[in-house]
This record gives structure tokens, sequence and C-alpha cells, in this order.
């Protein structure tokens, strides 16, 4: 069966709508050799062990789920209670878009919202937050979850997320990251995986590969092992147990070799700089938000809004504030770019 692209162009609707980066799935044909054993007692589940403790610099415990939804709830059930409450920007991915499944897992587990300027809490507004806690008449303020990077494209640097998990700690709260473009944030922001984690606190990452060019598979990544206790279990009840689980290791080694994951993750990042550049420079198009990361975020009009839609661009707004969203995957191209930029120029 002939099956093609039921899109006429490539998007910058989201990123994960690109195909599988090479170095993955060069590791996926090679992994599909032979037999091996399942449920992750291959050699290619430790090889991963062995590879994240590399790029993180630390000893820390690694667990492959499909996806990025199942490894948040699973993550967040793993280092808090039932009468706990979760910490997170009133636009994270686990406070909008993922159906309270934290709550699901956690068996009763409650997302707190905070404001933030750009998508990012502030160490006064944690506070405040945490204060607004009416003992045992609400739910214990037990997590505080980090987007990095953000839904607006903007990363917490070393030092802030340092600052916020020294405040989670003294109300003894665990601190959970939301990794899904954690790549993009690494190559921003210049840094290693680790500055940005458990040396800043950290103590439990999502990690997300979808969005960077993988196939299918998250980690769950616990710098704090002590927290992984039973998290295997789970994982298992949750159904977030791969049996053949190499295929879910083995496109992560395809990119972690080589530092190749920060290389796709600063490539997408530099074109999603140039589009912010040249459509700034349009008369009557400006950023809704500073570019930082591989998202872009345009304030157009209703009828520039159609315009751009009528010339096959597929693009969402998340909200009123944050403007038209423009995300840059692995595989854009220098003439996708062009193209876009020569539709905004004739709106």
């Amino acid at each position: 069966m002939n099956v093609s692209s039921d899109l006429q162009h490539r998007q910058f609707t989201s990123d994960n709508i690109s195909g599988i980066v090479p170095e993955a799935m060069n590791a996926l044909i090679q992994a599909n050799s032979g037999h091996a054993l399942p449920y992750g007692s291959d050699p290619w589940v430790a090889e991963l062990n062995r590879e994240i403790q590399r790029v993180f610099d630390t000893q820390c415990s690694t667990f492959p789920v499909f996806n990025g939804t199942g490894a948040n709830a699973l993550a967040l059930a793993a280092i808090s209670r039932s009468h706990h409450s979760v910490m997170a920007h009133q636009s994270a991915h686990i406070a909008v878009d993922e159906v309270n499944a934290p709550g699901l897992m956690g068996g009763g587990l409650r997302i707190e919202t905070i404001a933030g300027e750009n998508g990012l809490i502030s160490p006064s507004a944690l506070r405040h937050r945490i204060g607004q806690a009416r003992g045992i008449h609400s739910s214990k303020p037990g997590v505080l979850s980090l987007t990095q990077a953000n839904e607006l494209g903007l990363c917490y640097r070393p030092e802030q997320i340092a600052e916020l998990s020294a405040i989670a700690r003294e109300h003894d709260m665990a601190v959970h990251m939301d990794g899904a473009r954690f790549a993009n944030a690494v190559a921003a922001l210049g840094v290693t995986p680790a500055d940005i984690t458990w040396r800043a606190g950290v103590d439990v990452l999502v990690l997300g590969g979808t969005k960077l060019g993988l196939p299918f598979g998250e980690l769950v990544i616990f710098f704090n092992e002590a927290l992984a206790r039973d998290f295997e279990w789970k994982r298992k009840q949750a159904g977030q147990l791969a049996s053949k689980m190499r295929f879910l290791a083995a496109p992560w080694l395809g990119v972690l070799k080589e530092d190749c994951w920060l290389h796709y993750a600063a490539q997408c990042n530099a074109k999603a700089q140039e589009i912010a550049v040249r459509a700034a420079a349009i008369p009557d198009i400006q950023l809704a938000v500073p570019q930082q990361t591989n998202a872009v975020f345009l304030q157009l009009n209703d009828a520039q809004q159609t315009a751009i839609s009528e010339r096959g661009w597929i693009l969402i707004n998340l909200t009123e504030e944050s403007g038209v969203r423009i995300l840059c995957s692995w595989d854009i191209t220098q003439r996708d770019i062009d193209a876009f930029i020569s539709d905004l120029e004739q709106l």
C-alpha cells in the first residue's frame, strides 16, 4: 500500500508531526534483529541506563515509557501521595492538556496552578501559592513541577531552578521537571543536562524524545533514586511497560551517542531564531514573546491568520496573549522557512 503525507508541505504546527531522525531510525532497524529478552531485560535497556548516567554525569534510575502524559502522570504519582497537590504554572501541560492524568495515577492527586509572566514561575509566586494552603482542609503541597523549556519556548536558568527547588525543600516538596523539550533548553542555555536538573535540585525528570525526532518513547529519570521505589510496578499497572522494550531504548541510543540529540535541538533553535528575526522585520507583525528555543509566537490579527491559513499553513493559538505558535522540527529546511516568510510578507 502506497501511503503519502496528508499535508501539502512541511508544517510549523508542531514538532510532533515530523518523521524520525536518521540516527534513531538506524538504531531501531539494527535492534530489529534476532531475539531479545522482554520487559527491559535486554542489552539495549541496560546500555541506555549507562548512557543516561554518562549524559547526566550521575548515578540515576531510568525507565522508558510510551508517551509523555504517561511519563508525567507516573512520575508525579511516584513522588507524592494522594492527599498532595502539585504546584505548576497555569499553562503547564500537566495542568492544561493531560486530563488530570496525574490525579488518576496518584489516586486523587491535585494540580494547583500558579500564574507567572511568559509561562515561568517566580519565587514570590511559589511562596504565595504554597501559603494559600489551608492546613488539613486542603491538599498538602507535595510537588513542584517545572516545564523546561516551557509552553512558550522559554527556559529556567540553573540559578532560577535552584532557587525554586530550595523553596520546595523548605516545605518538604519534591521537584519534578517536564522535559518534553528539554534538549532545546539545554542547547539554548548552553549548559550541561546536569546543570538544570539534579545539580539544581530536580528529583525526577521526564525526558522527551518524540518532539526531537524519536518515533515514540519518553524516559522517566530519577535522580533521587529513593523516590523510584516500586516504580516498576506502577509502570506495569499503568500499562506503560513495553514487552519489546528494546524498541523504546534503541532510538534513544541512536541520538544520545555523540550528543546528536543536542545537535538537532540547537539546529531547531537556530531555525526558529531565523524565523523570529525575519518575521519581526515585516511591518505589522510582532513577536508575542521572546524567542529562545524552537518556538516562535507571532501576533497576527484575524485577517492575517485567515490569509496564512488559505496559503496552506496550519497554525494554532495557545492563548490569546501568546499569539500564533510556530514550532520548528528537526527536518524543517531553508526552503520551508523561505516559503513561510514569503507568505508572511504577502499578508
